[in-house]
């Protein structure tokens, strides 16, 4: 199977965000996608998740899978 490889961070907006209480689990949270190491770690730099500095996560996803996400 080929795979790619892509870079997630998980970050939350802010209690008073118009999404405050929107993403997948419905607490604010989100997942943040990049091709490229570089743009993922600016993206984080900017972001929290829970209060902590977000993270940038590298993940092998499968190609259809990472098609489906637009890369």
């Amino acid at each position: 199977m080929k795979t790619k490889v892509v870079f997630e961070i998980l970050y939350t907006v802010a209690d008073d965000h118009p999404m405050a209480h929107g993403g997948p689990a419905g607490d604010g949270s989100f997942v943040e996608r990049f091709r490229k190491r570089a743009d993922a770690e600016k993206f984080a730099k900017t972001k929290t998740f829970h209060g902590k500095p977000s993270q940038v996560r590298e993940t092998e996803v499968s190609a259809m899978l990472a098609r489906r996400w637009g890369f």
